[in-house]
């Protein structure tokens, strides 16, 4: 492997452990509670959310994102990321609606006080809607940037074709 190439990889293997290590912390008050029924969509709204706003942030500095299959793939998986988080948004918040929730987080209640029971579940409302709207909205950011920049590299060939012609 080449020297660019291994510190390219070192690089994604520190922002892996960056992601897994925010998503432990955003999770842990709620996972130490007891077992708690959301814990993998809320990771993964965590590590989307995470991923694609260092992506969107760091577009033109990341190597691999300057491959068009790559943005083409990204790209296609995006609507089924924004699709689904929008699915389970719209499952989750009638549970919040109608106070449902508590069946579901039972299991974090048991030995909780009143006001901690009040803060966790404050705390669970707020983050999972946080992190399953940022979830959409990032996504559909990425997919504008990924767009944009096809349109503007074909733009500047397109210009620099006619000056060529000129």
């Amino acid at each position: 492997m080449q020297k660019k190439t291994q510190v390219q990889l070192l690089i994604e293997l520190i922002w892996l452990v960056i992601i897994a290590l925010v998503c432990a912390a955003i999770l842990f008050p709620i996972v130490s509670k007891g077992e708690y029924k959301f814990t993998l969509i809320n990771s993964f709204y965590v590590i989307i959310t995470v991923l694609y706003a260092r992506f969107f942030i760091q577009f033109k500095d990341i190597d691999y994102l300057q491959k068009k299959w790559i943005r083409v793939f990204i790209f296609l998986i995006n609507f089924h990321f924004i699709i689904y988080s929008a699915i389970r948004l719209q499952d989750i918040v009638p549970l919040w609606e109608g106070q449902n929730i508590f069946a579901f987080v039972y299991q974090l209640y048991r030995d909780v006080d009143l006001n901690g029971r009040n803060w966790l579940l404050n705390y669970v409302r707020n983050e999972v809607m946080f992190f399953g709207i940022a979830t959409i909205v990032v996504s559909v950011f990425l997919n504008v940037k990924i767009l944009g920049s096809f349109f503007g590299k074909n733009s500047l060939r397109k210009t620099a074709m006619l000056k060529d012609l000129s």
